[in-house]
């Protein structure tokens, strides 16, 4: 537990609760690979831990005070150097995919507890937690296709597995932001409460589980995990969709306008 970290932070919550608390407030707790790797030991050391039971995971505060889960992946800091090669951009995608699905099968429950800014990569770490709790005042969105990608660590399958396809496609299509109050109308968030409630409804719901038998709730977890076919092979496609965008002529034109701070133009090549 006393393992030195950059940009993650752990916290006892009880004896059975601990929180792990992603710590980029100058980036508004966006994801570099740095964070994301230690994501990964974070939730390799809870693993071996016995005593805990449920794992919270969430986001810090900025210096300002401005609530912030995860604004997504850091372009700035992504570990990807453009013009990026099929191999690169393959292997960086994949070891995302695998830090995510280590969480999504981590065998105690995760949940996620968002406020402000929940978008992208953030969005797609919160859906592969097995609980979502926000507040009103969370801003969910998949802003991936403003910048000529596709959802790329497991958000085409998760999202569509949460709240259905239809509904998938309206927020990854039109990458429109949303309110958690929204989220939780559409079944993105499962419970939605006042920023003010927030962290007590979440501290109230790991304890409720956390008094059942942990062994129970693992297999339980397996067995509804389980029962979702075609996950694997749609991740599958989703790596190879994603990898394969960075050829075309709308990504490289993306990613120039998000640098050069304008709008794109996209041709459609």
């Amino acid at each position: 537990m006393k393992e030195e970290f950059k940009f993650i932070k752990m916290e006892k919550i009880d004896d059975n609760i601990m929180k792990v608390i992603m710590y980029r407030p100058e980036r508004l707790n966006a994801l570099n690979p740095t964070m994301r790797r230690e994501l990964k030991r974070a939730f390799e050391i809870l693993r071996e831990d016995p005593n805990t039971r449920v794992v919270i995971l969430t986001g810090t505060k900025t210096s300002e005070g401005k609530y912030v889960f995860s604004s997504g992946d850091d372009l700035y800091d992504s570990g990807i150097k453009f013009p990026i090669e099929i191999p690169q951009a393959w292997n960086a995608i994949l070891e995302t995919h695998e830090i995510y699905n280590m969480i999504y099968n981590f065998d105690k429950p995760v949940i996620a507890m968002v406020d402000g800014y929940c978008l992208g990569g953030g969005l797609e770490l919160a859906l592969a937690c097995d609980i979502i709790v926000a507040s009103e005042e969370a801003v969910f969105g998949m802003p991936e296709e403003r910048l000529g990608i596709i959802p790329s660590w497991g958000g085409t399958q998760r999202l569509a597995e949460r709240v259905g396809k239809s509904k998938a496609k309206l927020l990854i299509f039109t990458s429109r932001y949303i309110s958690g109050k929204e989220a939780g109308e559409m079944g993105l968030a499962d419970i939605v409460v006042p920023r003010e409630k927030l962290e007590e409804t979440v501290i109230a719901l790991a304890r409720e589980i956390a008094e059942k038998s942990p062994l129970i709730t693992r297999l339980a977890k397996v067995c509804i995990n389980r029962s979702i076919r075609g996950l694997d092979t749609g991740l599958s496609m989703e790596l190879l969709a994603a990898t394969l965008q960075f050829k075309t002529e709308d990504f490289n034109e993306a990613v120039k306008a998000f640098f050069e701070k304008r709008k794109p133009v996209f041709k459609g090549k």
